[in-house]
């Protein structure tokens, strides 16, 4: 049986990834040379997660720049920041229910720190369970390069016009692993449809998983090997997709 799913990306506008397993009984494909680039973070420890807690002030918060999938070549102070993210003009209805695996995430690329949406997942292929597991969009934790972000934090359920206490009602989850598409990170012709990243995050600040602060995890499957050889997988399925866009009309 094929399962279809919509999952939230970080793009600024909503964006859709849809993601399709294949049958159960169905030959796995590879693709040689399109291992995923993976990077530690280097916070591991409960004192290095809460540094990075510690990083993301509610005014940096507030502060940071939504990320669109351009790569970030300004510099900081100089005469332009980072360009505007880019504008689907098939966008509907916003809904106005919240989704407990949706949230915000915010990192750090050089000296700019930035926004995008996440999403908790858990992937229904495998019989183990990833229990802190963030998708998000590639250009959210990776450059278009060799970087990576720093000081990463999911807060699923953020709102910015609560208090800390009642707008991160799920606690804070630090990045302790980052990994994207080897395709988004070499930036070739077809980056854009290989723009997707992962993030393995640890416990919040109660010592409790993502999967169990939030009660749950939305489903992911994978399809391996290359997308333009996969003919008898449909990508054109209709989803649906939850974020925090930044683009009009949303606020």
């Amino acid at each position: 049986m094929r399962r279809t799913l919509a999952l939230t990306v970080g793009m600024l506008a909503v964006s859709v990834l849809v993601v399709i397993a294949p049958p159960a009984d169905a030959a796995p494909r590879t693709a040689p040379g399109h291992d995923p680039v993976s990077h530690a973070t280097g916070v591991d420890t409960r004192a290095e997660q809460d540094a990075v807690r510690a990083f993301w002030t509610t005014k940096r918060m507030r502060d940071a720049v939504p990320m669109g999938p351009e790569r970030p070549l300004a510099e900081p102070g100089s005469a332009s920041g980072p360009e505007p993210g880019m504008s689907d003009p098939s966008l509907s209805t916003a809904w106005t229910v919240g989704r407990d695996t949706v949230g915000k995430v915010f990192f750090q690329l050089g000296s700019w720190i930035y926004v995008c949406s996440g999403n908790a997942v858990d992937d229904i292929e495998d019989a183990v369970a990833t229990p802190n597991l963030v998708v998000t969009a590639g250009h959210c934790v990776n450059d278009g390069g060799s970087t990576f972000a720093t000081n990463f934090l999911f807060v699923p359920r953020y709102d910015a016009t609560k208090p800390a206490t009642s707008g991160q009602p799920l606690g804070t989850f630090a990045a302790t692993r980052l990994t994207t598409t080897s395709q988004w990170a070499a930036q070739g012709s077809q980056r854009f449809n290989f723009d997707v990243g992962m993030a393995l995050v640890g416990s919040n600040e109660n010592g409790a998983t993502l999967a169990a602060a939030i009660g749950g995890t939305s489903d992911i499957g994978f399809v391996s090997g290359d997308p333009g050889s996969t003919g008898s997988v449909d990508y054109s399925e209709t989803t649906h997709s939850f974020g925090y866009p930044a683009a009009a009309p949303y606020d």
